[in-house]
């Protein structure tokens, strides 16, 4: 069964990367471009992964995540954030709203690629 990813970030571009690589790689990406879109799409389907990007307007994507891994409908999901900020997410903040991994932007392709696998992995 094709594992699905939702992809929430406001840029486009990253957006389109994101269905590029996972969608070479086998993967359906779905995508939001906000927080409510986001919450809106997981109260329809459930994706395997979401990766989100911490500068969202209104919340930020470690309070997304928080919101994802505190739901029991959703909680299972692993989440990844991608953060363009100029200072690295302290472990223990990542730790504290459920993230799975945070990975800076701009990201390696492949390295996206392998910490959505290794999440997959270990969330089976």
């Amino acid at each position: 069964m094709t594992k699905t990813i939702l992809i929430v970030d406001d840029e486009n571009e990253t957006q389109r990367l994101v269905k590029l690589i996972f969608g070479r790689a086998g993967y359906e990406v779905v995508s939001a471009s906000s927080t409510a879109a986001a919450l809106n799409l997981l109260g329809q389907r459930k994706p395997d992964v979401v990766i989100v990007d911490d500068l969202l307007p209104g919340v930020s994507g470690l309070e997304l995540c928080q919101q994802i891994t505190s739901n029991p409908s959703t909680r299972q999901i692993p989440v990844i954030i991608l953060s363009a900020g100029t200072e690295q997410i302290p472990q223990n903040a990542l730790a504290s709203v459920g993230a799975f991994a945070a990975l800076r932007k701009p990201f390696e392709p492949r390295k996206l690629l392998n910490t959505v696998e290794a999440s997959l992995g270990a969330h089976v």
